[in-house]
């Protein structure tokens, strides 16, 4: 398993500097990049900075319109820069048939980005472990959309009350990736803090884990400077795998 970042982490701190935010990722280890956007880069300005700072492209993150609006242009796009995994962020559920939707929609896509070697996966946060007709909206998707992917965000999951390792070890081949959060409640909200300054303990989640990525992703900063709880992520994850 190798260690990414998801960038979205940095939106605060990289001071539109994306080749010094870089080259700052490389330094401290991280072996590849998460993407949330690519700052108005073109595919080879991207695929540039990537091959000058030996990173490679992890994952991206790809909402769905932007799918629905040109699934050809973000295969080609994320083709040219070496990424083979697109995750949906965000979606909204507020009742079955939004589920049943979005399944019969990925169907359509997962296809297309097959035939660039690219898969698709869906991100989850909390809500998806919310409970409609008494099963957990997630677990819906992926009994209607057998072809898509997974990316488990095991901060949301634990936020949630889900038993992480387990429903990891459930989704088996089809947890593609794992973003590493760690949460600290606060009065039942969850914080993101820097990994292994939590209340999380990744050990059984990673053992329960097939994946080519562990994901870092920090969402909040108390240093106010995002590269502090970005390096200590990775120092602190690297003992572990």
């Amino acid at each position: 398993m190798s260690i990414a970042i998801q960038l979205y982490s940095l939106r605060d701190y990289h001071r539109g500097d994306i080749d010094g935010m870089l080259e700052k990722l490389a330094a401290i280890g991280y072996a590849g990049v998460e993407f949330a956007g690519f700052y108005g880069l073109s595919a080879g300005e991207t695929a540039g900075l990537l091959k000058k700072h030996n990173l490679a492209a992890a994952g991206s993150h790809v909402g769905a319109d932007l799918l629905r609006a040109d699934l050809r242009g973000a295969a080609e796009y994320h083709q040219a820069i070496g990424c083979r995994h697109i995750s949906i962020p965000h979606y909204t559920f507020p009742n079955a048939a939004a589920i049943d939707a979005l399944a019969a929609e990925t169907a359509g896509w997962v296809p297309v980005l097959a035939e660039y070697g690219i898969t698709l996966s869906y991100h989850n946060h909390g809500h998806e472990f919310e409970k409609i007709d008494g099963t957990y909206i997630l677990d819906r998707l992926a009994a209607a959309a057998p072809e898509l992917a997974f990316q488990i965000d095991c901060g949301w999951s634990y936020a949630a009350g889900v038993d992480t390792p387990a429903y990891v070890a459930a989704l088996g081949a089809r947890c593609v990736s794992l973003h590493i959060k760690d949460i600290v409640m606060r009065d039942g909200r969850p914080i993101s803090v820097a990994v292994g300054t939590g209340e999380m303990d990744y050990c059984p989640i990673i053992a329960a884990a097939n994946v080519e990525w562990l994901i870092v992703e920090v969402e909040e900063s108390a240093a106010g400077d995002g590269f502090v709880e970005v390096a200590e992520s990775w120092r602190n994850l690297k003992e572990l795998v």
